[in-house]
């Protein structure tokens, strides 16, 4: 529920009557911002329903061209209505039939919450910088199961509870790493760093040779990772990446 409102972006009017859509609110009008009107709504106009510009199943040209700004009043236009005065309906666009699903709703949440902290911040790159919009899309294109994913997620929201996050933050355990009992768990030690881990990644049939110096940022490091994106079966060799880190 308190995400609704940013999962309401996604969500589309497909207009058949037009009597269940609202002209200024909802968002109906293709290839507009945010699909609704750019237009100010002007002093005094009592058109309301999208059916207000429908006139025998057709648009009403002379009333839109005087309603609305020229962008607005091509998009309305090219819209098709419905022969058959079926209802409005509403459709998502996250998802390619049209129909709301939580990865497809979450996905976007979190492509627009990068995204306008992409445009926040000043372009720098640190240990506590955005992470690149494409390191996002090519975790989520992943072939991969979806729980991995969210695992990988989170060790790039630093949102793993490891030892010394728990320490850290409720002052409660011991944030000495329970496999080595020499360092504390941080989530580079825990994943990466770690000798028993170390003798792990020296087993796995996939090595990331050149980043070991990274080795003290996960961030960093999964972004030097993701860009084997671009060679022969990349996003396969991180996907199995993906699994050693599970």
């Amino acid at each position: 529920m308190s995400n609704r409102d940013a999962l309401w972006w996604g969500v589309r009017r497909r207009i058949g009557n037009g009597k269940k859509t609202n002209i200024w609110n909802d968002q109906w009008i293709p290839n507009n911002h945010q699909w609704k009107p750019v237009t100010p709504k002007p002093e005094e106009c009592q058109l309301d329903k999208v059916a207000n510009l429908i006139s025998s199943r057709r648009w009403n040209k002379p009333l839109i061209f005087k309603t609305f700004c020229k962008v607005d009043a091509d998009n309305i236009l090219k819209i098709p209505i419905s022969i058959t005065r079926r209802d409005d309906n509403t459709f998502w666009i996250g998802n390619q039939n049209g129909e709301y699903i939580v990865q497809s709703g979450y996905k976007m949440a979190m492509d627009r919450r990068e995204e306008e902290t992409r445009r926040e911040g000043d372009g720098a790159e640190s240990s506590c910088s955005p992470i690149n919009q494409q390191v996002w899309k090519v975790l989520w294109s992943l072939n991969i199961s979806h729980k991995i994913k969210m695992f990988s997620w989170k060790g790039l929201r630093e949102a793993v509870p490891v030892k010394e996050l728990i320490w850290r933050r409720v002052k409660m355990g011991d944030p000495i790493c329970s496999r080595c009992g020499e360092e504390v768990e941080t989530l580079e030690h825990m994943l990466l760093k770690c000798n028993k881990v170390k003798d792990i990644w020296k087993l796995a049939p996939i090595q990331w040779d050149g980043i070991e110096n990274m080795t003290d940022n996960f961030k960093n490091w999964w972004t030097a990772v993701a860009e084997a994106r671009y060679r022969t079966q990349g996003k396969d060799h991180i996907g199995l990446t993906a699994y050693i880190l599970w």
